[in-house]
């Protein structure tokens, strides 16, 4: 935990901090961070077949690319959580990424927010993510946070 300072929770939470006075020539440390997630109860995990679309293996690949470690090369690594598991019915209610450059984090390069999925969040997703209806209320739509992430690729 030594590694661990101020400057580097900031970063994490992608927040900033600042100094506000509270009287008798004191002052206090303003750090504002999202609504964190409530520890629910979690479901046993939901039995279904992994699915996989091994076409994306057989595609014309860099033979060169291929065969170099992770440890080498230069990635994002990427999540999503939904209000289901339907991905015919389910919107996104969160995106996260992270840029991976020679197998460690690019700590200034993380992409993380809440996405308003315009519809309600049933009770047993929230059980699984811990993201509810109130935590998304005032976050911008797929549309807007899909342009944020293809914006904060570009470049690289």
């Amino acid at each position: 935990m030594a590694d661990v300072t101020g400057r580097r929770v900031v970063i994490s939470h992608a927040s900033e901090i600042w100094p506000e006075p509270c009287g008798a020539g004191r002052a206090r440390l303003c750090i504002p961070l999202r609504e964190a997630r409530r520890e629910a109860r979690r479901r046993k995990p939901i039995l279904r077949k992994v699915v996989y679309d091994f076409d994306l293996l057989g595609q014309a690949r860099n033979a060169e690319v291929a065969a170099t470690p992770l440890d080498k090369l230069t990635y994002v690594v990427f999540d999503t959580e939904t209000t289901g598991l339907l991905p015919s019915e389910d919107e996104i209610a969160q995106i996260a990424a992270v840029r991976i450059v020679n197998g460690r984090r690019v700590e200034t390069e993380v992409f993380d927010t809440l996405v308003n999925p315009g519809r309600r969040i049933p009770p047993g997703s929230t059980e699984v993510h811990g993201i509810s209806d109130a935590m998304v209320v005032d976050a911008p739509g797929i549309v807007e946070v899909g342009r944020r992430f293809l914006n904060s690729s570009k470049g690289r």
